[in-house]
């Protein structure tokens, strides 16, 4: 029996459970309209599985022996469930409304495997995390359309996830004080985020506001009305790359900037439920190198920041919420971490599989401080994912954050330079992370492939599942490991003219072509295996023509690197042979994820993510 997340206990007895056609769903009379709407959930799934209508009832206590039965008990915890499935009946026992919903998904899990005759066993099941979510980047270009969120969503309440937060910096999101901004844009509007916030409190996900509110302020601060307020108006050097960029970081010393924050606070938060917000403030790059330098000279750097996320959480309790935020700046500076409020929440991040969460997760929990671990899905910048990293890297966060009393775990999953990884990417990685949040040790050896070729793509010949996962392990076939990417994708991002990787100190001299051969051959073998797969589900044409055009992206980076390489070497074979197929190449590449794109997202950002891929074109045909 294959059930993800794995429960807590469960015992399978010999009998079975035959439907009878006369069976009813009962659900008592307390919490009726949540009751009913899980109720609907396993009707649903019975009708869809089984092509029978079983009938939903309300009864005030348990009066009948046969059917679906759902038995209120107060003395389990709010999301824990007991199902029973007897010879006669299917007992589903919970506290609180959330409970039952859990009981119901794994039951839906269990008739997926064996339809209409049931074995017979006791399920006794509860998380050990309070918190299990994800937080989707909808900031890089990507905004998906309402019915892929809606999508995401199901699949989010099928593993038992019960946090989404929707990552916002610039302008992914109707803001009515600041029409011009958005205005060329497709971006999420206040009825939408009602709409989502609905959906999502129905299947117990609540949906917490994510708006970064210091760093991140790139695509404001660019623009002339709000330039006076970055740290640096006129951009920085990166150190880590030696790369000039656009402004990012607001001026902390100056309140116009609480100012403009309050302003989208106040367009913003009135549309959320929840009574959190991510207020973000990581990766404030410039912080002390401009208008803040003399104060952080002053003061200490750490105690400036300190000073204004302390008037960020002000701000944030006169619209009646409570703050989380990222941790990277505070843990620069861990004397001040004692200085935090004790109602917010610390989001300790970190994407590698080597990132150090058992010291960060210590420090914490000895500071009594509440937090959560968020790791990722390794899926930015890799084109397919990185496998085994991701693996690694959310299974140390929840073992860490389990030993170290981490109130939450916030599975991340980012954009960056085109957003190029399409969403199933993503779904071996948010698998992973429901299944370790849930029950950590139980599920560290869970068949991720199986469930998705079940549950998810619904492939005959099982092979989507184990596709996904060996194509987002191309990169341990590279010649060296990259920083929160893969150099194949690093090598479609570069900066044409000098060689270079936008965003890491390596050069193409990092890569061997022999290596990239074995990437090409490693790829090659998938691609004949993605030919073999046999989905069901409602949107396998487009799975498909996804991962194609991903396999197109992969092969076409692996060919620039090599001629990148031969130009390093001046040793260029059947040159304008070479560029026209190249040419050819890309050309297909953007027409497919033009298509692709539409198909599931809005159009707004498009341009954005295409803009790379038609530059490495006129490259190509600057070389001709």
């Amino acid at each position: 029996m294959l059930l993800v997340p794995v429960p807590k206990e469960l015992r399978i007895f010999n009998e079975k459970f035959y439907y009878l056609n006369e069976s009813h769903i009962i659900i008592n009379n307390s919490n009726k309209e949540e009751m009913f709407f899980i109720a609907k959930q396993i009707q649903g799934i019975i009708n869809e599985e089984l092509k029978k209508h079983i009938p939903i009832l309300i009864e005030k206590r348990k009066t009948r022996s046969t059917g679906i039965i759902f038995i209120q008990k107060e003395s389990l915890n709010c999301e824990e469930y007991i199902l029973i499935i007897n010879p006669n009946s299917i007992e589903i026992i919970y506290s609180k409304p959330a409970g039952a919903f859990y009981g119901v998904m794994t039951l839906k899990q269990i008739i997926s495997q064996y339809g209409g005759v049931l074995p017979c066993l006791i399920i006794q099941d509860s998380p050990d995390y309070q918190v299990r979510g994800i937080m989707l980047d909808i900031s890089r270009n990507k905004i998906p359309a309402m019915k892929e969120l809606f999508r995401l969503i199901d699949f989010m309440a099928e593993l038992k996830l019960n946090q989404l937060q929707l990552y916002v910096e610039g302008f992914s999101f109707a803001y009515p004080s600041f029409p011009e901004v958005w205005k060329d844009r497709t971006p999420i509007t206040r009825q939408e985020i009602m709409e989502i916030d609905e959906y999502c409190k129905a299947r117990h996900i609540e949906l917490v506001s994510n708006h970064n509110s210091f760093g991140h302020m790139t695509d404001w601060l660019k623009r002339k009305e709000f330039n006076h307020l970055a740290e640096c108006p006129d951009g920085y050097t990166n150190s880590i790359d030696n790369v000039h960029r656009d402004p990012g970081t607001l001026n902390p010393i100056d309140d116009n900037s609480l100012k403009l924050i309050g302003r989208m606070y106040d367009d913003f938060l009135p549309y959320f439920t929840s009574s959190w917000i991510n207020v973000g403030c990581d990766e404030t790059y410039e912080l002390g190198r401009g208008f803040s330098k003399e104060a952080c000279e002053e003061k200490g750097r750490g105690k400036v920041y300190l000073e204004f996320l302390l008037k960020l959480n002000e701000l944030v309790h006169k619209h009646g919420k409570r703050m989380m935020f990222w941790g990277d700046i505070i843990n620069e500076y861990p004397e001040l971490i004692d200085q935090l409020p004790k109602d917010i929440i610390t989001l300790e991040w970190g994407y590698e599989e080597e990132h150090p969460f058992d010291i960060r997760c210590k420090q914490f929990q000895k500071s009594g401080i509440p937090y959560y671990v968020c790791p990722g899905t390794s899926s930015w910048e890799s084109i397919s994912g990185r496998t085994n990293n991701m693996k690694k890297n959310l299974y140390n966060a929840a073992i860490s954050g389990k030993e170290n009393d981490a109130i939450g775990y916030l599975n991340t999953d980012w954009g960056g330079n085109g957003h190029w990884q399409y969403p199933c990417v993503s779904y071996p990685g948010f698998v992973y992370g429901a299944a370790l949040s849930w029950d950590v040790e139980k599920n560290e050896n869970i068949d991720i492939a199986d469930y998705l070729n079940l549950m998810v793509f619904k492939d005959e010949n099982n092979i989507m599942g184990q596709f996904i996962l060996d194509l987002g392990n191309y990169y341990l076939k590279e010649t060296k490991k990259m920083f929160n990417g893969t150099y194949i994708s690093k090598i479609l991002v570069t900066d044409i003219e000098i060689n270079k990787f936008l965003n890491v100190s390596a050069d193409i001299k990092d890569m061997k072509v022999e290596d990239i051969e074995s990437i090409e051959k490693y790829v090659e073998q998938l691609a004949r295996q993605l030919d073999k797969a046999n989905m069901t589900c409602e949107n396998s044409n487009l799975v498909y023509s996804e991962f194609k055009n991903t396999i197109r992206f992969i092969r076409h980076g692996c060919k620039l690197g090599k001629l990148k390489l031969a130009m390093d070497q001046k040793k260029i074979e059947n040159k304008e042979k070479l560029l026209n197929e190249m040419i050819d190449e890309i050309g297909v590449i953007i027409v497919e994820h033009q298509v692709l794109w539409i198909r599931r997202n809005r159009i707004g950002g498009l341009n954005d993510s295409l803009d790379q891929l038609l530059k490495l074109k006129d490259y190509y045909y600057s070389l001709l």
